[in-house]
């Protein structure tokens, strides 16, 4: 069976949580945030690559990774300025040994094993596929005043969360055919929405939050200690 392969994007600044540290370092109930994030795919991918700032690399290969005790060991590398510059150089790192390839936020370190599983399920089936959210909320959209200019119909929304799942050709394809000066993506479905390539979708976690702020960390050390079982244990 061809591989799969799982990059963790953790080059961010983190500026909106404040601190000295990276948000993605920040620490989780006695673990770094982007350890939990890698954890979820141990023993589920052949690599797991993680960018890192280029100041971090070292660090991070040993106080972040090196003391677990991993049935696949991160390899750790220096990502971009950008989440996109990140994602291309690990995508560098891969040939045609690996088949599949998931995209996974440093700062989501909630996600569940079970939610990886379905996730490469399904794009062994589909060829891209991304966890997301149906909306929940009255969206709005508003224009530069400040005035509301629509109501949205939520029906059709979905809220997108990593990991998203790719063939590792398609995804390539779509990094190559990407023109920095068009803007940059927010999430690497985009990129493959523009070949026309169809993407699904799968339910994702209300847990899997991305950690943004302060708020957000402290809810996660709030969840963490019941949602570890679910995630099919986790470092300690």
């Amino acid at each position: 069976m061809m591989s799969i392969a799982v990059i963790i994007v953790a080059a961010g600044s983190g500026s909106r949580l404040g601190g000295s540290v990276p948000k993605q370092f920040q620490d989780l109930c006695g673990v770094p945030v982007v350890t939990r994030a890698a954890w979820a795919f141990d023993g589920l991918a052949d690599r797991i690559l993680v960018a890192v700032p280029a100041g971090y690399v070292e660090n991070a290969r040993r106080d972040l990774f090196g003391a677990l005790t991993w049935s696949v060991m991160p390899e750790v590398l220096a990502g971009g300025r950008e989440r996109w510059e990140s994602v291309a150089r690990c995508l560098e790192l891969l040939d045609d040994s690996t088949q599949h390839v998931l995209i996974h936020d440093g700062a989501r370190p909630l996600v569940t094993r079970e939610l990886v599983r379905r996730l490469v399920d399904e794009v062994r089936s589909s060829g891209a596929v991304i966890a997301a959210l149906p909306e929940r909320n009255t969206l709005k959209k508003v224009a530069a005043g400040g005035a509301i200019s629509a109501t949205l119909d939520r029906a059709d929304v979905w809220e997108a969360q990593t990991p998203q799942a790719f063939e590792l050709a398609t995804l390539k394809a779509a990094y190559a055919g990407f023109d920095a000066a068009a803007g940059a993506p927010t999430d690497d479905s985009a990129l493959v929405e523009r070949l026309g390539v169809p993407v699904r979708v799968i339910e994702g976690e209300e847990q899997n939050l991305k950690i943004t702020t302060e708020f957000d960390l402290r809810l996660a050390r709030i969840l963490l200690p019941a949602l570890t079982p679910l995630a099919g244990g986790g470092p300690r």
